[in-house]
């Protein structure tokens, strides 16, 4: 797997090596790359990061009572969603770190029953793109959207996709839809250890009948 940001070579033995190509902002920028205060200060040098992050290094178990501690702090579960999804847009292995480690009382915020009111409000808080759209008017472009993920077909294992016409009872959001298989992946990869970076998330959009969204 090989994006411009980085590239993964895996030996005969199942080791994976990972090589960092993006610099400065790039990296910050790069969830599946970003350790945010994680990086050491070596690794901010060499990564063009000096001046970019405070000046303490924190381990990976500093980072996740930091992090336990601001989730505590929400008091509605929408608001518990906002935030792991916003440490998942930033810090992939500091998002699965804690899951794992909080994954009863955490996966009803990144799943059902909570995805439920994320998807409802989606437009109203949408903030990075991920997963891919494929609109039923344009199937002519479904190769080029696809290879805009920068994944081959040899990179992914899993995808899951939705249509969002019935979603968890709710019925049709549009694309707001693929929230729920983004919290399906998020579930797989904590639940089953599949690799977050083989898994794609797709939302159909085949457009829906719910006058709010028209």
């Amino acid at each position: 797997m090989a994006s411009r940001h980085f590239s993964i070579e895996r030996g005969a033995d199942g080791s994976e090596s990972i090589t960092v190509h993006a610099r400065g902002m790039d990296v910050l920028n790069n969830p599946q790359i970003n350790r945010g205060p994680g990086f050491t200060l070596e690794e901010r040098s060499d990564l063009g990061l000096h001046g970019m992050l405070p000046t303490a290094v924190e381990s990976l178990e500093e980072q996740l009572v930091r992090s336990y501690s601001e989730f505590l702090a929400f008091e509605t579960d929408i608001e518990k969603w906002v935030f792991l999804t916003g440490v998942q847009d930033t810090n992939e292995v500091l998002f699965y770190a804690l899951l794992g480690e909080h994954i009863e009382e955490m996966l009803p915020i990144v799943y059902t029953p909570t995805v439920g009111t994320a998807i409802e409000q989606f437009s109203h808080m949408f903030r990075r793109p991920r997963g891919v759209y494929l609109n039923v008017k344009n199937t002519a472009d479904i190769d080029r959207c696809l290879a805009a993920t920068g994944l081959e077909a040899e990179d992914v294992d899993l995808i899951v996709a939705s249509d969002a016409e019935a979603i968890l009872g709710i019925g049709d959001w549009g694309v707001g839809g693929i929230d729920i298989a983004i919290g399906k992946l998020a579930v797989y990869t904590v639940a089953a250890g599949i690799d977050p970076r083989r898994v794609l998330a797709v939302g159909l959009d085949v457009g829906t009948n719910r006058e709010a969204l028209l």
